[in-house]
C-alpha cells in the first residue's frame, strides 16, 4: 500500500492526497512528533531547493508537496516497524534478497555513519575549524569525507568479518510473523476504497 501510494501521488498529481493522510494519521500508531521530526528533517533539504527554484522564477512547488504527501503516507503505514521487522517482512514478499540486504544495511548504518561523521566534525571544531568560502575549508570538508568513506570501509569489513564468524549463510534466518487479522484488512481496504475514491475527485 505505501508502493501504491507513492505512485498515485506521483501519477494523479492530487493535492488531495493529504485529506486521505489526516484521516489515516488518525487511527494510526504513529505518533504525530515522529511525522514531524522525519518532515523535518526532509525540507532542510526541501526549503533550500525551493528557495533556489524560486530565486531562478521556475517555482516547483510540486516537488515539494509530493515529496512531503510520500513521505507522510510511508511513515503512516510503516513508520512503527523497526529495521529488523521490516526486513523479514520483505523476505516474506519474497523480494530478491541482494535487494533486501542492501536496504536493510544502509537502514541499519546509516545512524553510525551519523555518529562517525559528528565526531569527525567535532574533532575539527576543537581545531579551530569555520566554515569559511576559501580554498582551506573545501579542503578541510574534502578531507573530512575522505576520512568518513575510510571509516565506513573499515567498519563494513569488521561487519563482514563478524558475519563469517557468526556463520552468515547470505541470507536472514526465517521469522514467524504474525498473520493479517481482521484491523490489517480492514486498515488496508479502508486505505484502498479512499484512494480510488480521491482519484476522481
Amino acid at each position: 500500500m505505501a508502493f501504491i501510494f507513492a505512485w498515485w501521488v506521483i501519477l494523479f498529481q492530487k493535492p488531495t492526497a493529504f485529506i486521505l493522510i489526516f484521516l489515516f494519521l488518525l487511527i494510526s500508531p504513529i505518533s504525530i512528533n515522529l511525522l514531524i521530526s522525519r518532515l523535518f528533517q526532509l525540507n532542510l533539504f526541501l526549503v533550500p531547493l525551493m528557495l533556489w527554484f524560486l530565486f531562478i522564477n521556475q517555482p516547483q512547488w510540486e516537488i515539494f508537496w509530493k515529496a512531503n504527501a510520500i513521505l507522510s503516507g510511508i511513515t503512516i503505514l510503516l513508520g512503527n516497524l523497526d529495521v529488523f521487522q521490516f526486513v523479514k517482512a520483505l523476505q516474506s514478499l519474497k523480494l530478491p534478497s541482494k535487494l533486501v540486504h542492501l536496504l536493510f544495511f544502509t537502514i541499519r548504518y546509516l545512524e553510525i555513519l551519523k555518529q562517525t561523521f559528528e565526531k569527525i566534525q567535532r574533532a575539527m571544531q576543537v581545531r579551530g575549524f569555520k566554515l569559511q568560502a576559501n580554498l582551506h575549508t573545501y579542503q578541510s570538508i574534502g578531507n573530512a569525507l575522505g576520512m568518513l568513506f575510510i571509516k565506513s570501509l573499515s567498519k563494513a569489513q569488521r561487519i563482514e568479518q563478524a558475519m563469517r564468524c557468526r556463520g552468515f549463510q547470505k541470507h536472514f534466518p526465517e521469522a514467524n510473523l504474525a498473520g493479517f487479522n481482521i484491523k490489517d484488512y480492514l486498515y488496508v481496504s479502508g486505505f484502498g476504497i479512499i484512494l480510488i475514491a480521491m482519484t476522481f475527485l
